[in-house]
């Protein structure tokens, strides 16, 4: 979007995106899908990686315009989620320093993950949401491999000890040649706050 405001000659500067109108912003995303649309013709796979939400200015925005999700009619929804501590070290680092509540990104986690179910369910398709910690076998698996099987490893992690978590993970990476396992320790928020206030 930054660039197709360069090509209409209204260049927006970095990080100054989402103080744009939101008519301008549903312009400069239909130019871009409109591209997108044109890509996907000649694809075998089209791989989208894009917000569903934005958190601006206390405000929820959305990232994402309807239409075109149901032209793109895509195959699956995908949400990558982290760990809060990480996505708050990221923006710190960024243009976006000094400006992130852990409060409102642990509500732009959850948005995202809802707005994106929201929107498989109402296409009908299938989603997912992967730890960023997961192995790139398991977005690769359920991209391209989806008949095979799919668990969630669930067990007590706050009550087992460093033995026992060690004997789960040795577990979980057998079950990982034959299916697609979701940990939950891919996410360490409990980690961390014990880790941080414990």
């Amino acid at each position: 979007m930054y660039e197709k405001s360069k090509e209409v000659g209204y260049p927006i500067s970095e990080g100054k995106i989402l103080d744009c109108s939101e008519k301008d912003l549903d312009y400069l995303r239909a130019i871009v899908y409109e591209d997108i649309l044109r890509e996907k013709a000649d694809s075998d796979t089209l791989i989208i990686n894009t917000h569903a939400c934005f958190r601006w200015n206390k405000y929820i925005t959305k990232a994402f315009d309807y239409y075109y999700l149901t032209k793109l009619n895509p195959d699956l929804y995908i949400t990558i989620t982290d760990t809060i501590y990480s996505i708050y070290g990221r923006l710190e680092g960024s243009i976006w320093k000094g400006r992130n509540a852990l409060w409102e990104l642990l509500a732009w986690r959850d948005e995202e993950e809802h707005i994106t179910k929201t929107f498989a369910m109402i296409q009908k398709k299938k989603h997912f949401t992967i730890g960023r910690e997961e192995p790139p076998e398991t977005l690769f698996n359920i991209i391209f491999n989806p008949s095979i099987r799919k668990t969630y490893l669930s067990y007590p992690i706050s009550a087992g000890d460093a033995d026992t978590i060690d004997k789960v993970r040795q577990f979980r990476d057998t079950l990982r040649k034959n299916a697609v396992v979701f940990d939950p320790l891919a996410i360490k928020d409990i980690r961390m706050a014990d880790c941080c206030f414990g």
